[in-house]
């Protein structure tokens, strides 16, 4: 398996560092926080990376931060994956690679590898408008490097979702970016977080559904890091799995 899939990676990487849209969210994700340092009122600079708590606790900032990458990464997996349905060339893939599975977890792999060089983009776009405006830089580093770690971790999962996403609808390349959009900004999370506060459910969906993105702030730990790790591991092997079966039960075509 392991060199089914270092070859459609390699595969993969020699087209994404060759498409012009990649290249296009990278120059996204730096002017994001530099538009929203110059809207928004802002004291320190690393306040549009990510809050000092919980969004269901903190106030200001909203989804003006590092997790709109998540949504970026999404539109990106859209964009190449409905390429590969629509021009026919994923059927070439599955003629070399007969595991379906592979092509999931290569785009996981690439969703990943998008969503960490968006995230650095960010990170430099926030400093060079942090300091061309004169924003404070004050912050815990071992918060920031956890509340950075904590996104990527949870890069993996909201990949493989996306993955999943558009393989599914293939072709509808409009309903892909509806998914980054929907999924991205964790409006169904909210959603199910407030219909299910005060249940037995409640404890379990602070660490497994939305406590392991929440805790990814500027108040981050280590053991916070790898509770995201864990959570987006785990629902990443749920989404690659449906993937997998859709790919299985349905023609390519």
């Amino acid at each position: 398996m392991v060199k089914r899939v270092r070859s459609l990676l390699s595969l993969d990487f020699y087209r994404l560092l060759r498409t012009p849209i990649f290249y296009f969210m990278l120059l996204v994700s730096a002017a994001v926080p530099t538009l929203i340092l110059l809207s928004g009122n802002f004291e320190n600079a690393w306040e549009v990376v990510s809050q000092t708590a919980s969004p269901f606790a903190a106030s200001g900032g909203g989804y003006a931060s590092i997790s709109m990458i998540f949504i970026f990464a999404g539109i990106l997996l859209s964009f190449f994956i409905s390429h590969d349905f629509k021009s026919g060339f994923v059927k070439n893939i599955f003629t070399v690679h007969a595991k379906k599975q592979d092509y999931a977890v290569s785009k996981t792999v690439i969703g990943v590898f998008s969503s960490a060089c968006m995230i650095v983009m960010y990170l430099i776009g926030t400093v060079v408008t942090g300091l061309i405006t004169g924003k404070s830089f004050e912050v815990s580093i071992i918060g920031l490097l956890c509340c950075v770690l904590s996104k990527l971790a949870l890069s993996v999962g909201f990949s493989a979702l996306f993955t999943m996403i558009n393989v599914f609808f293939r072709r509808q390349f409009g309903f892909g970016i509806a998914g980054a959009f929907v999924f991205g900004t964790g409006m169904l999370v909210m959603t199910a977080a407030a219909g299910l506060a005060g249940t037995a459910m409640e404890p379990l969906l602070q660490i497994f559904l939305y406590g392991s993105a929440v805790t990814a702030n500027l108040s981050a730990n280590v053991l916070d890091v790898f509770t995201s790790l864990v959570c987006s591991l785990a629902w990443a092997g749920v989404y690659t799995g449906v993937s997998n079966f859709i790919l299985k039960h349905r023609d390519i075509a």
